[in-house]
């Protein structure tokens, strides 16, 4: 690396690092997508439907002028692929993912609680085969995007994003796009439907296929190489896209469901233990009968019946089709369940009707929550259109017209009830990583919410609100009680599907609630009617027992490389942006991972700067986050030692005397004791880094500072971090710290005892005399608060109302 200037030459520094991927490109028909090697291009395309149709006959070349050569004849549109081989080779060369990946094959599953995939049943749905060492166990994750981000006028372009993802790594590692195979990005500018996606996927069963069967591969541990065996089991993507991948009909079909056999006039049934289960094999024997089909009347028929195409992925004999799909919480939850709660049955953001009084918004800007429309809405939708590109399902007798209406007759918020809300979303403390709703919610200047933002919506704000609007109002309304319960079912529900750790009688509870937040929509919204992603949504119990925790296996990090791969240069032109992105981001992924095993990279010069800033252009937003922690004992080795405060020090004393720890004050070193003593002096720090998050002193950032932590014999503390201490013992540094605790209000007056499921703490807002002192892995998360002046729940204190956000990533 030092042959050459790389700030003068950042190309040449790239090739002398050899992280091109190996990519297979093709013909491809812009039409049906049959592929064609480049060495036999046929002038049209040859495929057929079925034997007895007529061939495609798109052309699949075009005449192209160069200054050099001419008029020449070059390909329409390629597909590329990358080679698995080749980027399996490569990941299982690096020096710590056989490690890595050593935890899942030595991994025992906890008996009572699921913190991880490899917990849960469909971790040994394969029999031994995630156990035995050299098994890898993929998951494939198909989704479109426009990469033209929607700014460029009359400009509707899709491209489809195909990736598979260890996940024999550790989730926080798995997650990262170094160690995301890019295996496909489907050509531009048109994606395909709900058949021809069979031609895009085919080649990649052709790679990953063979592997079931054990390959020799080198690796770090084994440069002679190893038996490595490796399979895709679950597919994740919004419903439609997993729809299309694996040959299931749309939400408008009549056989709607990927899981069980209801129809659409039954999407109002919640009676679950006796619906009928669709299985694997049932599945996998109408896919075939529809493929042998020899006419397309045949293969709508067959179709109709059983609501199945055939598919590519069904080539993996080894998936379950119907329980190794995961139905994403992102699409289903956030976008799906929780948006419609909003928009239709709240009409929030909506117009009014007519004579359903004011809401709040002026003529100049029309209300509106605008996010990513939700396809499983079909309120809004027309009766056989899907959101995917391309996909529409033109089978007969399909069409379903929802009956209800999109929105209540009367919004459930009037001008008054907007203007509190928003009042209070405005004061709502919390950490900085946290993703805030707008505070003018209902108002579209905001712009699209994200999923996250839907989910901290319901799950952590409007429960420290909707009590004191609904529960507290001078005026009784018989329906503010009804509506409150329904909203409390709904929070409880959110809780459990969108933790990152469940067990059995947390889907069943699960289940319980949802259930019971479903009939009461029919009593509070009776002419407004369930929607398919309401029936999806009561299959999240099962697969939470199956999968474990689904937030694992969310939308969520695959949704953040589509954003990486919007955010890369190309010069759009069509036929070969996909071929740009794909090489791109794979090659940022793998300079990525160098730069993370190799420390050169992050020697600077006499400027300043390394030679990673420089390849990278940026700070990476993938370097890895496994030291974090690290980062409180640099900040203690950087800062002055200072005599601790007399309070502080007694304090710090007693606690460590309370867990049996003989230390002695420093006042008593003169006197004859075995006892060690505790330094009077310490680094007083600002903040730390605890499980990838910053915690911060009050007096540097109030919301970074208020937590919860975990007390002795299984209680909980909340309250704000005061101080931040590193004091040197023998054996090394010790971080404490220091808080001020919240004194809760009595029971009698809390007025969250009869809300259980919103899981929401009320405590004074005023400092006590008394403090405690905690260790970093006491912390368990921060909070989200809103502060309530006197008076408030008839209370006559100031007060603070409090809800966790640890979301099931900490033990409590």
């Amino acid at each position: 690396m030092s042959s050459w200037n790389p700030s003068h030459d950042v190309r040449t520094a790239m090739k002398h690092l050899s992280i091109d991927p190996v990519i297979v490109r093709s013909v491809c028909c812009p039409k049906c997508f049959a592929s064609y090697a480049l060495d036999d291009i046929p002038e049209f395309c040859t495929w057929r439907v079925r034997r007895r149709c007529r061939p495609c006959g798109e052309p699949l070349t075009a005449t192209r002028s160069t200054r050099s050569q001419g008029p020449i004849t070059v390909p329409r549109r390629l597909y590329s692929v990358q080679s698995f081989r080749s980027w399996l080779e490569w990941f299982l060369s690096r020096p710590d993912i056989e490690d890595l990946l050593e935890q899942s094959w030595a991994h025992q599953p906890s008996d009572d609680s699921m913190r991880s995939t490899w917990d849960s049943p469909a971790w040994r749905s394969l029999g031994n085969f995630s156990t035995t060492r050299g098994n890898l166990m993929f998951s494939l994750f198909y989704d479109s995007f426009n990469p033209l981000h929607n700014k460029i006028a009359g400009k509707v372009v899709s491209c489809g994003v195909l990736t598979l993802r260890c996940m024999n790594l550790p989730f926080d590692v798995s997650r990262r796009p170094e160690n995301t195979f890019f295996i496909a990005l489907t050509p531009l500018p048109y994606g395909p439907n709900v058949v021809t996606i069979t031609a895009l996927l085919d080649p990649i069963m052709d790679q990953v296929l063979p592997f079931w069967i054990a390959q020799l591969i080198q690796t770090y541990k084994f440069p002679l190489g190893r038996s490595i065996r490796a399979g895709i089991v679950p597919v994740i993507a919004d419903i439609l896209a997993s729809k299309k991948a694996l040959g299931y009909g749309s939400h408008a079909c009549e056989q709607f469901c990927s899981y069980c056999l209801c129809t659409l006039d039954q999407l109002e049934r919640l009676d679950l233990e006796n619906w009928t289960i669709r299985t694997s094999d049932a599945v996998r024997a109408a896919a075939e009968n529809w493929t042998a089909a020899q006419t397309v009347k045949k293969r709508e028929e067959l179709f109709k019946s059983s609501g199945v195409r055939g598919s590519a992925l069904h080539r993996l004999h080894y998936r379950d089709h119907v329980r190794h799909t995961i139905i994403g919480v992102m699409h289903n939850w956030m976008e799906g369940i929780l948006q419609h709660h909003c928009r239709v049955k709240w009409g929030l953001g909506s117009k009014a009707l007519p004579g359903s009084g004011d809401d709040g918004a002026s003529d100049s800007e029309e209300p509106t929550l605008a996010t990513r429309s939700d396809p499983m809405d079909v309120d809004r939708q027309t009766h056989s259109a899907s959101s995917d590109e391309g996909d529409v399902d033109t089978t007969p007798n399909t069409a379903w017209h929802p009956k209800g209406r999109r929105i209540p007759v009367a919004p459930t918020f009037d001008a008054a009830d907007l203007q509190f809300i928003r009042a209070r979303l405005a004061r709502i403390v919390a950490p900085t990583w946290f993703e805030r709703p707008p505070a003018n919610l209902g108002v579209k200047s905001h712009g699209k919410l994200k999923a996250i933002a839907w989910m901290n919506l319901f799950a952590y704000c409007l429960p420290l609100i909707l009590v004191e609007l609904w529960g507290q109002r001078a005026e009784s309304r018989a329906r503010d009680s009804e509506l409150l319960a329904n909203f409390e079912q709904l929070v409880a529900a959110t809780d459990i599907v969108c933790s990152y750790s469940t067990s059995n009688a947390a889907a069943d509870a699960y289940t319980e609630h949802y259930i019971a937040y479903r009939r009461s929509l029919r009593e509070l919204w009776p002419d407004s009617d369930s929607v398919p992603n309401h029936h999806y949504a009561m299959h999240n119990g099962d697969q939470l027992k199956f999968w474990g925790p689904l937030m694992l296996l969310s939308e969520l990090p695959f949704e953040s490389d589509i954003g990486i791969l919007q955010d890369i240069s190309t010069n759009f032109h069509y036929e070969d942006m996909d071929y740009t992105m794909l090489r791109q981001i794979s090659r940022k992924a793998r300079l990525t991972a160098e730069i993370e095993t190799n420390p050169d990279f992050n020697r600077t010069d006499s400027s300043g700067a390394s030679l990673a800033s420089i390849l990278l252009d940026e700070r990476s937003t993938t370097t890895s986050h496994l030291h974090a922690s690290a980062t409180t004992s640099k900040k203690a080795a950087r800062s002055p030692q200072k005599e601790l405060t007399a309070v502080h020090y007694t304090t710090i004393l007693e606690y460590l005397q309370t867990r049996g720890e003989h230390f002695r004050h420093c006042e008593e070193a003169g006197l004859t004791h075995t006892d060690p003593v505790l330094p009077p002096t310490g680094q007083s720090l600002s903040s730390l880094r605890q499980y990838g998050r910053n915690f911060n002193t009050r007096r540097t950032h109030e919301g970074n500072s208020l937590v919860v932590v975990r007390r002795p014999l299984g209680t909980q503390l909340r309250g704000f971090i005061e101080d931040v201490c590193c004091i040197d013992f023998d054996g090394g540094k010790r971080t404490f710290l220091i808080l001020e605790p919240l004194e809760p209000v009595p029971d009698s007056l809390n007025p969250y005892l009869h809300f259980k499921g919103l899981a929401c703490g009320v405590a004074y807002d005023r400092s006590m005399a008394a403090r405690i002192v905690v260790e970093p892995s006491q912390l368990i998360s921060h909070l989200v608060a809103l502060r309530c002046p006197g008076g408030t729940f008839g209370i006559p204190e100031a007060t603070i109302i409090t809800r966790s956000l640890n979301q099931g990533r900490v033990p409590e």
